[in-house]
């Protein structure tokens, strides 16, 4: 009868250990190489892999800080832009200057005194140089939006970047745990992020919008300083000079009943300019409303009567005084 059992032992028994079968099957599929030389080329490969990653790992740093390079310059250019307009609202409500309509001839002095309650009175040269530093920052700004645009446009398919970005919030691998730069990023995930950057564009590009409305009106403004400025500083300045001339004046007249002649004279060649000054300034005002020209021109007309009315007054005040009537 067939013994299985004594069979089975002694083959086991006259065939090799399984290590050094092992060692021979691998020997035989590449003589050339061990087992340990395999393992090492294992080793290389993971090697290979990890700085590949690495490598990746450090593009997308470098481009993620690239867009939040873009996006903090924008924000310098915004801040600048809107420091600017402040300023030059502040210019506009505090410069005596400003306004079309100017002091009163007849009534100089209290002009004058509106000037002195005024805290930045700044010059025509001033004036230019902020609104300059204005329309800079506004192309600045400008550029530095299209190349936030750009930097978004580039990484919008790419999810390692974005990730690195956490925008729309933060993306969570499938444990729960914040993804690594290498974790995949899923559809819904990958939506939301492109979702966020469109919005992103958007909102920039209203806020654009939103500025051009800003400059024009300030370019309204400026033209109104730039037509009127020189002539209303101009103007005022007589008006000082007038205000000054004639206190002296009354005073003298008031105590003597007459007036230095010179003061005489120089008050008649103050009218006399600032009339001449208000000719040409009334068509400059009305051409910067020209919606309201016709008030704007009914008013310049008025102080220009009333200052001949002055000029009229001051030519009788010596008969008067010499013949005794007041």
């Amino acid at each position: 009868m067939f013994n299985y059992k004594k069979f089975v032992f002694k083959k086991f028994s006259q065939a090799q250990p399984a290590q050094t079968q092992s060692g021979k099957i691998l020997n035989e599929l590449d003589p050339n190489k061990s087992t340990g030389k395999i393992l090492d080329e294992l080793d290389t490969n993971k090697s290979v892999d990890k700085k590949v990653e690495e490598q990746v790992s450090a593009r997308a740093q470098e481009k993620a800080r690239s867009v939040n390079n873009a996006k903090r310059q924008l924000g310098v250019f915004e801040d600048t832009f809107e420091k600017l307009g402040e300023a030059l609202q502040e210019v506009s409500k505090d410069s005596p200057f400003a306004s079309v309509e100017p002091g009163n001839l007849v009534k100089a002095c209290d002009s004058v005194a509106k000037t002195l309650n005024k805290e930045n009175v700044i010059t025509p040269d001033e004036i230019q140089d902020i609104y300059q530093q204005y329309i800079e920052a506004f192309q600045n700004m400008l550029s530095a939006s299209q190349s936030l645009f750009t930097e978004y446009d580039e990484v919008k398919n790419d999810d390692e970047v974005l990730k690195l970005l956490n925008l729309g919030g933060e993306i969570r691998s499938d444990s729960g745990a914040p993804a690594s730069p290498q974790t995949k990023v899923n559809e819904p995930d990958r939506l939301e992020m492109k979702s966020f950057l469109d919005a992103e564009i958007q909102k920039i590009q209203n806020k654009i919008k939103l500025n051009e409305l800003k400059i024009t009106k300030q370019q309204r403004q400026f033209m109104q300083f730039d037509i009127l400025y020189q002539d209303m500083f101009n103007y005022y300045s007589l008006l000082s000079r007038i205000c000054e001339t004639k206190t002296r004046y009354d005073a003298q007249v008031e105590q003597f009943k007459f007036g230095s002649p010179e003061d005489y004279q120089a008050l008649l060649s103050y009218y006399e300019y600032g009339m001449s000054l208000l000719q040409i300034m009334a068509p400059k005002a009305a051409s910067i409303f020209p919606t309201n020209a016709k008030n704007i021109q009914s008013y310049y007309s008025m102080l220009i009567e009333q200052a001949r009315a002055e000029i009229s007054k001051l030519s009788i005040d010596p008969l008067k005084a010499l013949y005794g009537r007041k």
